[in-house]
């Protein structure tokens, strides 16, 4: 039996050499425009009735990228205003005006308040769930469910 066993091998990361390696995407992307949310243009632009514009220039500024949870929280509490302000009979209008990758947003807007239910928001949030439901079917529930990225 051999006594004088090197144990050098266990210092090696061996997966430092595969290719295939899962990597988390914790890095976040910073916003360099130097824009930010102005919640002020955005709740004039909802109380004027553009609410498409409200949501898409939300969208547009990418605050889901951001590292700030103050940011996401904003942007959170916005869309929740615009979500109680639109109509329902306003609300396909809107989502047929949206790409894949925005309604898988509006989506991950709509579970995120679901989470955290406001007063009389349960019942709105169960209007916009179903109105992007029938525009891009099961497709955005397992694209918000299987991804990582949170708002």
């Amino acid at each position: 039996m051999a006594t004088n066993v090197s144990s050098g091998f266990r210092k090696i990361d061996i997966d430092s050499f595969n290719d295939d390696v899962f990597k988390e995407d914790d890095q976040v992307v910073s916003q360099s425009s130097g824009t930010s949310l102005d919640d002020k243009e955005i709740l004039q632009l909802c109380s004027a009735g553009k609410h498409y514009e409200a949501i898409k220039s939300i969208f547009d500024l990418q605050p889901q990228s951001s590292g700030d949870s103050a940011i996401k929280e904003l942007a959170f509490n916005l869309i929740m205003q615009v979500f109680l302000a639109v109509k329902t009979g306003d609300i396909d209008r809107i989502v047929d005006k949206l790409d894949t990758d925005q309604i898988d947003l509006l989506m991950k807007y709509v579970y995120k308040g679901f989470e955290s239910p406001q007063e009389g928001s349960s019942s709105n949030l169960l209007v916009w769930h179903d109105k992007i439901f029938r525009k891009s079917g099961h497709g955005a529930i397992v694209r918000v469910l299987t991804d990582k990225k949170k708002v």
